[in-house]
């Protein structure tokens, strides 16, 4: 009974110790990418209160970001305007996007789901502009998740050593 009861209590510890670092790695990445959301939002080239449009798809298209992230301008109609990795004119409108929508609705719109167009998970995150009044466009950027998970699976075997030493540790006392 008493080797029954370390195992569980073990375990839950573990498991909400996982599952509290898997919340604190979530909340960095969305902080991480919401600030290089707001920066490349503040180094668009302007025109009136609005992007240069021919100005800004250039400036995104020269964009290169390490990790791979993808920055994508999205005027409040929905129009792409600017991609890194795409040509704009070919991408369809993107006003019914999770993220996209939850931006113009709050300021900041998170998402979590598959790509078509890249074939892969990825994660969103959108942010209007100006922050607050009418929206005038939406700057994403997006991240493949196996780059995000990539850093939490590393952790994920030594973490399983730790709890592993700790249970024979206490199953030998």
């Amino acid at each position: 009974s008493h080797i029954l009861i370390l195992c569980v209590s073990v375990g839950l510890i573990s498991l909400y110790a996982w599952q509290s670092a898997r919340y604190s790695f979530d909340k960095k990445w969305v902080d991480e990418l919401e600030l290089q959301a707001r920066m490349v939002s503040s180094l668009l080239p302007m025109k009136e209160g609005m992007p240069d449009l021919a100005a800004a798809e250039k400036f995104l298209h020269g964009l290169t970001v390490a990790g791979g992230n993808r920055f994508t301008l999205i005027l409040s109609d929905g129009k792409v305007v600017g991609d890194t990795e795409a040509d704009s004119a070919k991408l369809d409108t993107h006003i019914n996007r999770p993220e996209v929508v939850e931006a113009i609705k709050s300021g900041r719109g998170i998402s979590k789901r598959y790509s078509s167009s890249l074939g892969m998970p990825m994660m969103y995150l959108a942010v209007r502009q100006p922050k607050d009044g009418l929206c005038r466009w939406v700057l994403r950027v997006s991240v493949p998740y196996h780059t995000l998970s990539k850093e939490l699976n590393a952790q994920y075997l030594p973490f399983l050593g730790v709890v592993a030493a700790i249970l024979a540790l206490a199953l030998v006392l």
